[in-house]
């Protein structure tokens, strides 16, 4: 993670680096069988500005009250070179769908 960067979803907008991994971090304690997935469907790099995009399909899904929820959506990363390693800039995860049978997506 960049030192300015941003995570924004339909339920939360992180700002930091630090503020990023304090949510994560309450996320997996608070949900300890949680599964993420990024898959990729495009990733393009433009060296001259030491700058690359990624997009693809994001699903997660977790038990909520003792029942499977689940969201899917498409995400975006900007990522950004720095001293040689690949950082997000700014990540933002749109979900268009909330399945399983828990009152999560109620």
């Amino acid at each position: 993670l960049s030192d300015g960067a941003q995570v924004t979803s339909a339920g939360m907008q992180l700002n930091g680096e630090q503020e990023i991994i304090k949510k994560f971090e309450f996320i997996f304690n608070k949900r300890p069988d949680l599964v993420w997935v990024n898959k990729p469907l495009e990733s393009v790099e433009f060296i001259n500005w030491d700058t690359a995009y990624e997009y693809g399909e994001w699903q997660e899904s977790w038990t909520w009250e003792d029942r499977i929820t689940q969201i899917t959506g498409k995400y975006f990363i900007l990522w950004q070179r720095s001293n040689k390693a690949w950082e997000i800039k700014s990540a933002v995860f749109a979900p268009s769908k909330c399945t399983g049978n828990s009152s999560y997506c109620d």
